[in-house]
């Protein structure tokens, strides 16, 4: 019993989080410090976008890591692992540790005009002298696309999964408040309507939670991820 009360436990505490983070996420622009390691080093394939007032977005293509960073909390994933802080930087859920530190909570920005709230020089750099005999300006559009397409993934993915949690959170008891309302006039406040009304409720508002979290992540990151995609190919010489 007490296992499974920890387990209950661990999930409302992920639930609350994806909650009230799908509400932040929809209320502007700020910015926030991307947290991890002591002297973060620069990192072309680090990415970090504000997305809303107090809340932060940071990626690696490298190691496909993110860090969501709110007032309440951090969310960090790596692959398939999942870490969920609270505002004190406690472990609420997931892994205490990770395998590997994520290279998104632990590098800054280096491409030229990357959105962060850390100093990096804004200025375009003049194309680079290119030997002609050796560039292959096909091969660097297709890298530099990749790793937009990546970003926009995992901010996509992200998004979606927080926005599909609070959703389901929020739809639930909805769907227990109308009964069998959502399900069959013959169950109407019987314990399946309740239950039927939850689990539709979760789908119903769950759906439309995960498109519009990873849209609210996915359209200014991948904004950021044309930028960033135009200034490397400059500062390559291709554009």
């Amino acid at each position: 019993m007490g296992i499974v009360m920890k387990k209950m436990t661990y999930a409302v505490s992920l639930a609350t989080f994806a909650t009230t983070a799908a509400v932040a996420l929809a209320t502007g622009t700020a910015s926030a410090a991307t947290p991890g390691a002591d002297a973060p080093v620069l990192d072309p394939h680090t990415m970090s976008v504000p997305i809303a007032p107090g809340v932060q977005y940071t990626s690696n293509t490298t190691d496909r890591s993110t860090v969501l960073s709110t007032p309440i909390g951090t969310l960090t994933t790596l692959g398939g692992q999942i870490q969920l802080n609270d505002a004190k930087g406690a472990t609420v859920y997931g892994q205490k540790t990770f395998t590997a530190l994520p290279k998104a909570a632990s590098t800054l920005p280096a491409a030229p005009n990357a959105p962060t709230t850390h100093q990096v020089d804004a200025a375009v750099p003049s194309p680079k002298p290119v030997d002609a005999s050796a560039h292959d300006p096909q091969a660097d559009f297709n890298s530099a696309l990749g790793t937009a397409a990546t970003q926009f993934g995992l901010a996509t993915g992200v998004g979606g999964m927080v926005g599909g949690v609070g959703g389901a959170i929020i739809g639930c008891p909805l769907g227990v408040v109308t009964g069998g309302v959502l399900t069959s006039a013959t169950i109407i406040g019987t314990p399946l309507g309740i239950i039927g009304g939850c689990i539709l409720g979760a789908s119903a508002v769950g759906g439309v939670g995960a498109i519009l979290g990873g849209a609210t992540l996915g359209i200014p990151v991948g904004i950021a991820s044309g930028v960033q995609m135009y200034n490397t190919l400059h500062a390559q010489g291709d554009v």
